[in-house]
């Protein structure tokens, strides 16, 4: 899937996270976050085409970005940003699919309906009630699998969001969230998940674990409680877009 052509720009966390750079090293900055954003990565070859020097480049590189294994350089921060729009383009996609899907069996079922009703409207009648009970268990059970099967899609999405430098273990995590869905709306719980990764709390090195987050119930939080109020938003300040 390519990116889009344009991503979210935060001008408050922009400007307190640049507040102590020079012009140059800003415009540089700037220049690397595009870059970063339409090839994925930065590399050492890349770094010289933004129109500063290398010791600019290199500057703003250490400040603001991080090197892979690989070599080459991500703001996280951005590539947070690319994960949220990614998997908010697919949850519209997969909406929209369901949707189609939905309005084309209600079609069928409809035509199909009238024309069973009447060919066998004589014999149903003696099994009426049987076959009623016996459809009204298979849907039942269609639903609970679907249900279960969305569950499992929403985790894998609070997985994604989440703050990777908090991004450990998973099937601890997976165990709180089977536990959390017992208690509130699925839909409640990521939404408020997708708000904690990019609140300051949620993109400071304070940021709890999806497992501890998802059992002390902290979707209920108030928001309030995100802003980081502890004198530790320039640790974390570094890192925002």
């Amino acid at each position: 899937m390519p990116s889009p052509p344009a991503f979210q720009f935060y001008a408050d966390d922009f400007l307190a996270g640049t507040i102590d750079m020079t012009a140059e090293e800003v415009g540089a900055y700037m220049r690397l976050l595009c870059l970063q954003w339409t090839k994925g990565a930065i590399t050492d070859r890349q770094k010289l085409s933004v129109g500063v020097s290398k010791e600019v480049a290199e500057t703003v590189l250490s400040l603001k970005f991080v090197k892979q294994k690989d070599g080459t350089f991500v703001n996280v921060r951005l590539e947070e940003v690319r994960n949220l729009r990614e998997n908010y383009a697919k949850k519209k996609s997969d909406a929209g699919k369901k949707g189609a899907e939905s309005r084309w069996h209600s079609h069928t079922s409809a035509n199909g309906k009238r024309i069973a009703e009447g060919m066998a409207k004589g014999m149903a009648e003696g099994m009426a009630n049987d076959s009623s009970s016996v459809s009204s268990l298979h849907i039942k059970k269609k639903k609970t699998k679907g249900k279960d099967k969305d569950r499992d899609g929403m985790f894998s999405e609070l997985w994604e969001v989440w703050p990777r430098l908090r991004r450990s273990g998973m099937a601890d995590a997976e165990k709180a969230w089977a536990a959390a869905v017992q208690k509130a709306d699925p839909e409640v719980i990521l939404s408020a998940a997708r708000e904690y990764a990019i609140s300051e709390v949620g993109t400071g090195q304070y940021v709890k674990g999806p497992a501890t987050w998802l059992r002390k119930g902290c979707w209920e939080d108030d928001r309030e409680s995100w802003k980081d109020s502890n004198g530790h938003s320039e640790i974390s300040i570094g890192r925002l877009i």
